[in-house]
């Protein structure tokens, strides 16, 4: 055993290289929610040391490169074209990914979590739309090409597109009638009309996602 020693020495501690922890517009906490498609959002890579790293993004089966040779952080326009990794949602969650270089040397990688939005912009369009008498069941009014209070029947058509991945799933008529159909398309013919007067029919397409249009 040793009786009250003294002395002193000095030891060099190695450098462990880590690779960056990324994170998005804050720094160096992560935002989750970092706003809709087509804006510009910044990504810190918090690095350790004096390394260079290579952003990748995922986004459902979507994926590419950012940038490259990145030093503290980069800006990436979050691109539209992931809507339509989700046809039938508003928002999704992806994941940005950082490799972590000193010099040519692979240090590792680490990710962060993103989730965007679709912009409220992007929304169903009604490509065409129509309401035209049909009197075919009444052989007097037939061929008159006019409405009759109590014999006419309003035969209304309608098409749309959905955008960026979406579907038309419903079409729904109020006004002159009131009804829901759940087709990718309308073609509805009404009651017989039973009062004189102009009659205004009013067409709402709703899309996969639940956005909405109206002609």
């Amino acid at each position: 055993g040793f009786y009250e020693p003294s002395g002193s020495f000095t030891i060099t501690l190695p450098t462990i290289a880590r690779a960056s922890q990324p994170s998005c517009i804050t720094w160096p906490e992560n935002t989750q929610n970092v706003g809709d498609m087509g804006n510009a959002i910044t990504i810190h890579m918090n690095r350790k040391a004096n390394f260079t790293h290579t952003v990748k993004y995922t986004f459902g089966n979507a994926s590419g490169t950012i940038q490259t040779g990145v030093v503290d952080n980069c800006s990436w326009t979050i691109p539209m074209g992931l809507a339509n990794q989700i046809p039938s949602a508003t928002s999704g969650t992806g994941t940005i990914t950082v490799i972590t270089y000193n010099g040519s040397t692979k240090i590792g990688e680490k990710s962060c979590s993103f989730t965007c939005t679709v912009p409220a912009s992007v929304k169903p369009s009604i490509s065409s739309y129509n309401a035209t008498i049909d009197n075919s069941s009444n052989a007097v009014i037939r061929g008159w090409g006019i409405a009759v209070a109590g014999y006419t029947k309003i035969r209304v058509t309608a098409s749309a597109n959905g955008s960026y991945g979406s579907t038309i799933s419903s079409f729904t008529i109020s006004g002159g009638y009131n009804t829901t159909q759940s087709k990718s398309s309308l073609d509805y013919t009404g009651a017989i009309i039973s009062s004189s007067g102009n009659k205004t029919f009013t067409i709402t397409a709703k899309d996969s996602r639940g956005r909405t249009s109206t002609s």
